[in-house]
């Protein structure tokens, strides 16, 4: 009956040990980590130069990565509210044939900063994002960095007390482009998909 009493004493020690570890650890603190995945977008371009309107829609891709820094909180009712600031050092490109040229078109070095509210679920977080993020581009031999506005997706799980992955999307749409002294008018939008890994104390 002592050896029952004391068996049980200990599971009910161990179990309240484990849920106690396990209400330890949340989304709450700062983070910082590196994100790696790939971007694919289009850009229309209108040239009405010569008179007549030319309509031409640029495909791009590549390989987008980088690093994220951030702080987030987490509510007894289970609301997130989180900022971020990230940069990506990735180059997205495309070209297309247009008459006798080929147009090329290039997307790197892009920072910015998000607002991620969201909702924990057990040892998962379910967030939006939306935020400003700046980026050079390059459109033939015209270089500029150019603003967007930045809404997303995305999905955080605990793999352990500091250690926080996930995967994300989100769609950039870059504020229109006017080459100057030209008539060249460009609007470019890229959604990207990247997975994440974080470092959160």
């Amino acid at each position: 009956m002592k050896k029952l009493a004391l068996t049980v004493a200990s599971a009910a020690v161990l179990a309240s040990a484990a849920n106690a570890a396990m209400e330890g650890k949340n989304f709450s603190g700062f983070y910082v980590g590196g994100h790696l995945g790939y971007g694919s977008g289009k850009t229309k371009i209108k040239d009405s130069t010569v008179g007549a309107q030319t309509n031409i829609d640029l495909g791009s891709n590549g390989v987008v990565g980088g690093l994220h820094v951030g702080f987030g909180k987490e509510f007894n009712n289970k609301l997130y509210l989180g900022l971020e600031a990230f940069g990506n050092i990735g180059k997205h490109e495309g070209k297309i044939n247009a008459g006798t040229s080929n147009l090329k078109f290039k997307r790197e070095n892009e920072f910015g900063a998000a607002f991620r509210p969201g909702f924990v679920c057990g040892n998962a977080l379910l967030y939006v994002k939306a935020g400003v993020s700046s980026a050079s581009w390059k459109l033939e031999n015209h270089k500029k960095r150019k603003i967007a506005f930045v809404p997303g997706l995305g999905a955080s799980f605990m793999a352990s007390e500091h250690v926080v992955v996930g995967v994300e999307a989100t769609h950039t749409m870059y504020k229109k482009h006017h080459e100057k002294g030209t008539n060249v008018k460009a609007t470019a939008r890229v959604t990207d998909v990247t997975g994440r890994v974080s470092y959160k104390w």
